[in-house]
């Protein structure tokens, strides 16, 4: 057996003179995940207009990361939580989610607490004046969260009775 820490010191030490750090590091990062890489592809359809949406516009580059972050969730694993501090947007997210779902013609329903239907349907209303996305023009259909086993009564504006949920089935 041959003692061959010497050649690797060396070997590093010449990787090290020649190229930068980071260099070393991205190249390292790429040779683990490059058969990764090259197999996925960007789930987020080109030739939407999501992102010339009001609520796109009002995002901050963060914001947008995490929108883009959501969808690409959504489209690998049919799911994803947008979970953040207190105030930093999540509520506009979610809207620039369900606006790229509306774009491509899918139907969204938002379950959400009681107490917070009245935020949720506010987005809803076009001819409203404290609706600051009124342009945007969401159509998404609003239950609350409690009402998603019920088969009658009303949920806010919707009669449970004649709520398709089937209609929801499959969006992705």
């Amino acid at each position: 057996m041959e003692d061959v820490t010497g050649a690797v010191i060396d070997q590093l030490e010449t990787l090290y003179r020649e190229n930068p750090p980071e260099l070393v590091y991205f190249l390292t990062l790429y040779h683990l995940f490059r058969d990764y890489m090259a197999d996925q592809e960007d789930p987020i359809r080109p030739g939407l207009d999501f992102e010339k949406s009001v609520v796109w516009n009002k995002l901050y580059d963060f914001q947008r990361d995490a929108v883009v972050g959501a969808i690409r969730k959504l489209e690998k694993y049919k799911g994803c939580i947008i979970a953040d501090s207190v105030g930093l947007g999540k509520t506009f997210e979610a809207l620039a989610v369900i606006k790229y779902y509306e774009e491509r013609n899918a139907r969204v329903l938002v379950l959400c607490p009681k107490r917070l239907r009245e935020n949720w349907t506010l987005y809803t209303r076009d001819n409203d004046d404290r609706n600051p996305l009124a342009e945007d023009r969401f159509a998404y259909t609003v239950l609350n969260h409690t009402d998603l086993s019920r088969y009658r009564g009303m949920s806010g504006d919707v009669d449970l009775g004649r709520f398709r949920q089937v209609s929801f089935a499959n969006v992705f």
